[in-house]
């Protein structure tokens, strides 16, 4: 499998004329499971992420997530229901998240212990020279065993992309997000690859990730907004995300 690196062939004819997003799509693999009180279905299909100058989207077929900087919110869609719900930043997990979800989510996901060290193998993925890097993830109530293949031999530059996208977790004020980011800070390249291993009393489940595409290029018609017809929600429903 070829990934596909570039840019727009008019966006580097007239770089001062159009402004250029990053976009990254991805494969994403994930076994089914009942966690914190909700079954889980396998799935795997494609996302889309965009990275723009204060704007940031987390598109699959199910959902879509959207951090507006610009104007201080975070939008979940659920594109089943046509549905949304929407809130100002930094994120208050507690008001947006369903009361029960998210006393359990600030009680499971409370970081005891993360530790993250380059193995010292290599590997080709696609066109990409990538280094393996072992995460591990002590939470009060479950751990995370994390497997990285990460390349500097890309042509976009990662290191913004990987600040964008730690930064967007602290701007959504999640409970693991300082301490992850510290960790994460560790790799160098761009994450192309993973595969997270979780597990959480006797349920285990796993979940794989690999880039398909990464370029530069104008974002798609109004990938950062809710379709006019979607209706918005107060808070969140146990099922919205699955």
């Amino acid at each position: 499998m070829k990934i596909r690196f570039g840019a727009a062939l008019f966006f580097l004819i007239f770089p001062c004329i159009i402004q250029a997003d990053i976009f990254i799509q991805q494969r994403v693999q994930s076994r089914g499971v009942k966690l914190l009180r909700q079954d889980i279905k396998s799935m795997e299909e494609i996302t889309d992420i965009w990275i723009g100058e204060q704007k940031f989207a987390f598109n699959t077929p199910r959902f879509s997530q959207i951090i507006d900087r610009e104007n201080n919110f975070f939008t979940i869609i659920n594109h089943r229901k046509k549905t949304y719900v929407q809130a100002k930043l930094p994120l208050n997990p507690e008001k947006f998240f369903p009361g029960e979800t998210a006393a359990l989510m600030k009680e499971t996901l409370a970081i005891v212990e993360a530790t993250a060290e380059a193995t010292g193998k290599e590997k080709l993925i696609g066109d990409l020279n990538c280094t393996e890097y072992k995460i591990e993830m002590e939470f009060s109530k479950l751990s995370l065993k994390m497997t990285v293949w990460a390349s500097t031999d890309v042509s976009l530059d990662w290191k913004k992309i990987n600040s964008v996208l730690h930064s967007n977790w602290i701007q959504l004020n999640l409970p693991l997000a300082e301490k992850t980011r510290a960790v994460f800070q560790k790799i160098e390249g761009l994450f192309v690859s993973t595969e997270l291993n979780w597990s959480y009393g006797d349920s285990t489940w796993k979940t794989t990730t690999e880039i398909t595409e990464i370029t530069e290029k104008p974002a798609e018609e109004n990938v950062y907004v809710v379709p006019e017809d979607y209706k918005q929600k107060d808070s969140l429903n146990p099922g919205d995300l699955r």
